[in-house]
């Protein structure tokens, strides 16, 4: 079996993990808000806006590892970056390294003071995760989060009944309508139980509860 090239296999896998974040990191910044996805069970390629969210994290800790590792096994060419190429000394403030650190700089104060042209990127994101609400489902589950016990916590966690008394059903009505469709409940069963088992997104379990 032939010896495994150490230099081959972090810069492969380096190269890997950069594939991945990058994916991520574009379907994420396209990604509706987290309650739209949930709510109309929002997928790319068969993967949840979690599922995503999940593979950039670990592929970022891959990337991150990988970096630090290549750092490593080219330390002497990173070195050299910071020679004067005639007297061979070492200087940390060389015009590249200036030229890259003003670069990062520019970038992060620009990202957090909102200012062109590192806001633009901002704004087109959220003016994409904003076009996604012009698709509104059935119910604004912003608006039904905020009527149905006010709590503020996630859709998912209300329960049948809860949601029957907000759209004004009997909960015996929901739960037989629901069962028709295959789905056992009760009164106290939440949302994101029905979701997790059923395969089924918010939207539908409650079209199903109204006999839409």
């Amino acid at each position: 079996m032939a010896k495994l090239n150490l230099r081959s296999f972090v810069s492969l896998t380096l190269f890997i993990s950069i594939v991945l974040v990058v994916y991520t990191g574009i379907i994420l910044y396209i990604a509706p808000a987290g309650r739209i996805a949930n709510w109309s069970d929002w997928t790319v390629l068969g993967l949840s806006k979690e599922s995503y969210s999940n593979i950039h994290t670990t592929a970022s800790f891959l990337f991150t590892f990988f970096s630090v590792w290549h750092c490593a096994l080219n330390w002497k060419a990173i070195v050299c970056y910071l020679q004067k190429n005639k007297s061979k000394k070492t200087m940390f403030f060389t015009k590249e390294f200036i030229a890259a650190l003003a670069l990062t700089v520019f970038v992060l104060l620009g990202t957090h003071y909102h200012v062109p042209p590192v806001s633009v990127i901002l704004d087109v994101g959220e003016g994409i995760k904003a076009s996604w609400e012009d698709q509104e489902p059935l119910h604004d589950p912003l608006d039904m989060t905020s009527k149905v016990g006010g709590s503020g916590a996630g859709y998912g966690f209300y329960s049948i009944e809860q949601i029957s008394n907000q759209e004004g059903i009997a909960v015996e009505r929901a739960i037989e309508r629901l069962q028709k469709a295959g789905v056992s409940a009760t009164a106290d069963t939440e949302i994101r139980e029905i979701v997790r088992h059923h395969g089924l997104s918010m939207q539908e379990v409650v079209e199903l509860m109204l006999g839409d």
